[in-house]
């Protein structure tokens, strides 16, 4: 019964180690698995994104849920614990400080389920076993979908061309008001969108703006990084046409092009 992390980086080895091993013992995990930026690629300040299978029982989940403070503790004191839910999951997000992880700290997100339902912790990640004490965990990750469907994206594409309306007359309307905060805070919405159609147009998922600047083009990230220095109704037409002809690359491929037409007809009117 052994498990392996590839050669890397004493900053991530000593907390998979220590929390795998904290599950090695407890006869009710099943398995432990590490997703996330890890297994695409690691920089300085990724997270530690790892997912906890316990036996096909509710007795055998709470004991493995039961284990997170002390195994939160086995690298040393954290500065913060998070808990929260969805589906069959749970999750408990650790923060470390800068005196155990300089120069920022560090976070490890742990989703706990019961083996059944490990398909429903971090779906659609990469991810590389890291413990299996039966084989099962293998099998349970191998049969998850590799990537989002296609109508869930349309879903998601279409609900944010629809508030983009929205968050363009706002924005216009805060330049009336000189409310730069609220300005701002409108304009990351758009550029949220943006992002996400960005991603979706090089085949990636991008929720908010992490890592998103891998899938825009020069002259995107240049009207972008204006967009946080200008405080101007230009600023949110600019932005607004990047979104536009972003959008335009898409949306033949998910049939939007009612919604599109909607969108163009609201920005007519608005911009």
């Amino acid at each position: 019964m052994t498990w392996t992390t590839p050669a890397a980086d004493r900053r991530w080895e000593r907390v998979v180690h220590a929390v795998v091993d904290g599950f090695v013992h407890e006869r009710a995990v099943e398995g432990v698995y590490l997703s996330g930026s890890l297994v695409r690629g690691r920089d300085w300040f990724s997270d530690i994104d790892l997912g906890v299978a316990s036996q096909n029982s509710v007795a055998a989940f709470q004991k493995v849920w039961a284990l997170r403070q002390r195994l939160s503790e086995a690298v040393g004191p954290p500065v913060r614990l998070l808990e929260r839910g969805w589906g069959h999951c749970r999750m408990v997000a650790i923060l470390y400080g800068k005196s155990l992880f300089p120069p920022s700290g560090l976070q490890v997100d742990v989703v706990f389920s019961q083996l059944r339902h490990v398909g429903e912790q971090m779906p659609y990640e990469r991810s590389r076993v890291l413990f299996d004490r039966s084989g099962r965990l293998r099998g349970a990750l191998a049969a998850r979908r590799r990537q989002k469907p296609a109508l869930e994206i349309r879903q998601d594409l279409a609900e944010r061309m629809l508030w983009f309306g929205f968050f363009v007359h706002d924005a216009l309307k805060a330049y009336g008001r000189r409310d730069l905060f609220n300005f701002q805070f409108l304009l990351e919405q758009m550029r949220g969108a943006f992002y996400h159609a960005a991603g979706e147009r090089s085949g990636r998922r991008v929720y908010g703006s992490k890592g998103a600047f891998r899938y825009v083009t020069p002259a995107e990230r240049k009207a972008v990084e204006v967009s946080y220095r200008e405080f101007t109704p230009q600023t949110v037409r600019r932005l607004a046409r990047v979104y536009h002809a972003c959008l335009a690359t898409v949306v033949p491929r998910y049939g939007l092009q009612q919604e599109f037409n909607d969108l163009d007809r609201a920005l007519e009117e608005m911009l």
